[in-house]
């Protein structure tokens, strides 16, 4: 278009006139023959073009003499696009050069965050999947627990179910018996518990008192066919009051006031008989008949402190040092214990032993002329005599009775119950 233009304004009288054309000045590097020529070439073609036709005007001289000159600008001009586009080649080669560098490294950019998103997004399924592993874990052992308590409840709701059945058979069992049968439940409670008394407690006295109870439930019937039961409680009853009773408990106190008053026994601190009779022998009798008893007494007291002999026929016990005798007594003491022991385990020879072992002690380290010396003695005597073996019967006979009585309301005969 600037070619153009220029063409157009040398073509023109009036501007050519108006305003000398100068040449172009303008430093532009050297360019080919070839891309000079033809940019000639053009620039001659399109002023053919755009002359005039004959008949409108001949061009004046004057512009005839400058038409070199506008060749020679409309050149430069030309030359000066070509380069002009050529930098343009080169700008858009280098700005296509620093895209495409700018594109590959946005590219990676876009790669490697691709793969860091990649690898959180599998990190993150994993660690669902695991999650979810382990959710699906639990539930399945909570699901096994519950089947496992479903099945306990069921099982227990199964034995609740055959407990309340037989619970009903009982009370409609019970419904339909006679009011005797609690009588008969008494009465077989009462021995039972007379026979716990006998047994395990040794008390004769409750368990009498225990059976004649539950004869007078027996009584309190009115039935002629209980007889052979009433019977049988009569022999309990004769078979226990036969047994002589032992006062466990009143033993037991016995035993406690001895080992209280322990301390206050005296030892028995006596003087030699041999001495006695030698005191006696060195005595001096006024007696004339017996001054040959006086000279030989008189020559003994004088050789007396030189020479001493001392015959004993019988054995002496020897006597005890003052801290012995606390743990004398702590040994008596000790024995009674385990005569107490004894008594409540019914254990007859170790009950026998221990008081017999006090019984000697005391008879042979104590004074017998103290007044509570000889209450010791005599009650260690009647706690010896007492037998803790007695001959309990293994089984009261009215036992069986009042089972069949309880459970079937009458009296089996006595082949059946032998049978």
């Amino acid at each position: 278009m600037s070619d153009n233009k220029i063409e157009g304004n040398s073509n023109s009288p009036e501007s050519s006139k108006d305003k000398p054309v100068k040449p172009e000045t303008t430093a532009s590097p050297k360019k080919t023959p070839a891309a000079g020529d033809h940019a000639a070439a053009k620039a001659a073609t399109k002023t053919e073009s755009n002359k005039p036709s004959p008949a409108q005007s001949k061009p004046k001289p004057t512009a005839e003499t400058k038409r070199p000159q506008v060749k020679t600008a409309s050149s430069d001009k030309g030359k000066g696009l070509v380069w002009l586009c050529l930098l343009l080649v080169v700008l858009t080669l280098a700005a296509g050069a620093w895209l495409f560098t700018q594109f590959q490294q946005l590219q990676a950019q876009q790669q490697q965050l691709q793969d860091n998103i990649a690898a959180q997004l599998s990190s993150q399924v994993q660690q669902a999947v695991t999650e979810t592993q382990q959710q699906i874990s639990a539930i399945a052992a909570e699901q096994q627990q519950t089947a496992a308590k479903t099945d306990a409840t069921s099982e227990d709701l199964a034995t609740l179910s055959e407990a309340q059945r037989r619970t009903q058979g009982m009370v409609k069992s019970l419904a339909d018996r006679n009011p005797n049968h609690w009588l008969a439940a008494e009465a077989d409670y009462l021995v039972k518990m007379a026979g716990r008394k006998l047994w395990l407690e040794r008390d004769i006295n409750s368990a009498i008192a225990l059976l004649e109870s539950a004869d007078g439930r027996v009584a309190a019937m009115d039935t002629p066919s209980l007889t052979p039961l009433r019977k049988a409680l009569a022999q309990d009853i004769q078979s226990l009051k036969a047994i002589d009773t032992i006062d466990l408990s009143g033993m037991s106190l016995k035993l406690d006031s001895l080992i209280d008053h322990i301390d206050n026994l005296q030892v028995n601190f006596v003087e030699l008989p041999e001495q006695q009779s030698q005191q006696a022998a060195t005595s001096v009798s006024d007696d004339a008949a017996n001054w040959r008893a006086n000279i030989l007494a008189s020559w003994n007291r004088l050789f007396d402190d030189l020479i001493t002999v001392r015959r004993r026929n019988a054995d002496t016990e020897a006597l005890l040092a003052p801290e012995q005798e606390w743990f004398l007594k702590e040994n008596i003491r000790n024995r009674l214990l385990r005569a107490q022991i004894a008594l409540y385990r019914d254990e007859q020879a170790n009950y026998q032993t221990a008081i017999e072992t006090a019984e000697k002690w005391v008879n042979r380290y104590f004074d017998l002329n103290h007044r509570q010396t000889q209450k010791t003695l005599a009650t260690l005597r009647d706690l010896k005599a007492v037998n803790l073996q007695q001959s309990y019967p293994e089984q009261f006979r009215s036992t069986a009775p009042l089972q069949q009585l309880v459970n079937y309301g009458h009296l089996l005969p006595a082949s059946e119950d032998n049978q």
